[in-house]
């Protein structure tokens, strides 16, 4: 009796591990989006280090190098000793003949998910004339506020001519909580601060199947994305709230600082994902989005909006400029970013390029 009942646990006991590694299999081989969001790696957590404080909490790790990994790609990742994703460092000072564009922001500037001779950036200095240099240092998770203390902690102190100051999910300004723990860099509630929280976090990044359980309640009421043009029902009107206006105060900086250390501010609008598939008129754009381009209009402000070079892109060549499951831009929609903010400088003669061809890679 006693031998049949333990034949019967040992049963149970591999068939429910059977179950749990196919569940676990299925979800790693076919994941829905949010749960791909809920494991994904993020690659500031491994390429941080603690920043100078204050309302800079983290910048790049100097001189980092490793592999930076996701279900949709698989990337090397190099930080030079400046905090920026180059393969070289830059002189702070700079001859009369050289010409210098910094660009700040986020993981779209960074370039997550593709080599850095992919990036928007590397693609932007090629598409302009010798001698134009142009650094990157975006940085993955930046909100506009922090992109801003980025500019003026170290890239003004690279006289640059011109500022391309990138803007994702405007007016998004933050105010969140960071930590660094054995190294790697958590924020707000996934602050691990003890052993079973540490054990939750482990889990939730490594086993899929647990993320399932622990979130599929949470989900069972949502819809999972629509992967085909859509129509999104948004207000063209957006009233004029504290974070509407903090991001516009944001850019009142930027005019100020750039007049002060002699450079011109460009903004660059990086759509959302949604944004770009979506079938929208021109009154159904985001009312943040009408806000922005009504700030830069009225204030002489360059404005780049990325949404259209990239839904023409996605229309003409039915390719999506976006990873699949991921948010940001493949390899495609850098190339598109860079050149429609080349064509932009090319056609305000800020630089000249290097001629038409080499300036559209769409």
């Amino acid at each position: 009796m006693k031998a049949e009942l333990l034949k019967r646990l040992a049963l149970l006991s591999c068939s429910t591990l059977f179950a749990l590694g196919l569940g676990e299999a299925y979800l790693r081989w076919n994941p829905p989006r949010w749960l791909y969001f809920e494991t994904r790696n993020i690659v500031q957590q491994d390429f941080s280090e603690p920043g100078p404080g204050g309302s800079l909490p983290y910048l790049p790790e100097a001189n980092a190098e490793g592999r930076f990994r996701n279900r949709e790609f698989d990337t090397h990742i190099r930080i030079n000793s400046q905090g920026m994703r180059a393969d070289r460092d830059y002189s702070y000072s700079r001859s009369a003949e050289t010409k210098r564009i910094v660009a700040v922001g986020d993981s779209f500037v960074f370039g997550w998910g593709v080599e850095v001779r992919e990036t928007a950036i590397s693609l932007l200095e090629q598409d302009l004339a010798p001698g134009v240099e142009v650094l990157n240092l975006g940085v993955s998770g930046y909100s506009a506020n922090i992109t801003w203390e980025r500019l003026r902690y170290d890239g003004v102190l690279f006289h640059p001519d011109l500022v391309l100051f990138f803007v994702s999910q405007f007016p998004w300004v933050a105010n969140e909580s960071y930590a660094f723990v054995d190294g790697r860099l958590y924020w707000n509630d996934d602050i691990p601060r003890n052993w079973q929280q540490k054990a939750v976090s482990f889990a939730r990044h490594h086993c899929y199947l647990f993320s399932f359980l622990r979130e599929a309640p949470s989900r069972v009421r949502e819809r999972s994305p629509s992967r085909s043009p859509v129509e999104l029902q948004r207000s063209p009107f957006l009233p004029e709230t504290a974070e509407v206006k903090a991001g516009l105060g944001l850019l009142e900086q930027l005019q100020v600082l750039g007049r002060s250390k002699g450079f011109t501010p460009i903004v660059v609008l990086v759509p959302e994902k949604e944004d770009v598939e979506a079938v929208l008129n021109v009154d159904g754009v985001r009312g943040e989005t009408k806000k922005l381009r009504e700030y830069c209009n009225s204030r002489q402000l360059g404005l780049v909006d990325l949404t259209l070079p990239l839904r023409d892109f996605w229309r003409r060549e039915g390719k999506c400029p976006y990873f699949d499951l991921d948010d940001h831009w493949n390899v495609e929609g850098h190339r598109v970013a860079a050149s429609a903010i080349a064509t932009f400088l090319h056609e305000r003669g800020f630089f000249p390029g290097r001629g038409r061809e080499a300036s559209t890679h769409d």
